[in-house]
């Protein structure tokens, strides 16, 4: 993830890029904080960052326009200011200024936390679309994020991952199992054989389950770690 930060206070920044350096999931960060950012620079720097850290009080009001590309978290000493921004879905976070450090930091680590797994189940998700798991099913999502969930709880097993899911699904363990089945079934019926067989390298006529899919993305992961 790149982030991208604008503001004039230099000691506020350096505590920022601090944080955001010691995040592995970051790639890159940039800043601008010298002077007030031209909106056309402004433009063209956000199309290239997942996230924007603003100080809105360091920007052109009348010609600063949101990039679709990137998620906020600004700030500003102007209640007007932040009025007009509060109800903006890509806003993540207003902040009123003097901001607290502390507070700021913890939503700060909190968010990119969030980021990254937004991210890394949406990377499974994109394979298994790629296998031919159809992206009407809701077997395919709750499949990519058991994949996610066993990730990050080092596999368990099967049963406390499906507790996981459909805890946070609002459903229940047998029906996450049911619509996965299912959606292995239509990506069964709908794909190309060949392409599975390679991609899961089963040469011998066995049907993929759940257990062996996650199995197969858990490992493959611990090999490209």
């Amino acid at each position: 993830m790149n982030v991208l930060i604008v503001d004039k206070d230099k000691a506020f920044t350096k505590s920022i890029s601090k944080i955001l350096k010691n995040d592995k999931g970051i790639s890159k960060i940039y800043i601008y904080e010298n002077e007030t950012i031209s909106q056309t620079k402004l433009t063209e720097s956000q199309s290239n960052y997942e996230l924007s850290i603003i100080d809105l009080d360091s920007i052109n009001q009348d010609n600063f326009f949101l990039n679709d590309h990137s998620k906020y978290i600004v700030y500003s000493s102007n209640s007007k200011t932040i009025k007009k921004y509060i109800n903006n879905p890509q806003i993540q976070r207003i902040f009123q200024k003097p901001i607290n450090l502390q507070n700021f930091t913890k939503y700060l680590n909190n968010y990119c936390n969030l980021l990254h797994e937004d991210t890394q189940k949406g990377n499974i998700y994109d394979s298994l679309i790629s296998l031919g798991f159809s992206t009407q099913s809701i077997g395919t999502t709750l499949l990519a994020d058991s994949i996610k969930t066993a990730k990050q709880n080092c596999y368990i097993n099967l049963k406390e991952i499906f507790s996981i899911v459909a805890k946070k699904n609002n459903t229940t363990s047998q029906k996450v199992l049911w619509s996965i089945n299912n959606a292995i079934n239509g990506m069964l019926i709908s794909n190309y054989r060949k392409t599975y067989i390679d991609y899961f390298k089963i040469y011998d006529g066995r049907k993929p389950t759940p257990k062996f899919i996650i199995d197969f993305f858990v490992k493959q992961s611990l090999i490209t770690q």
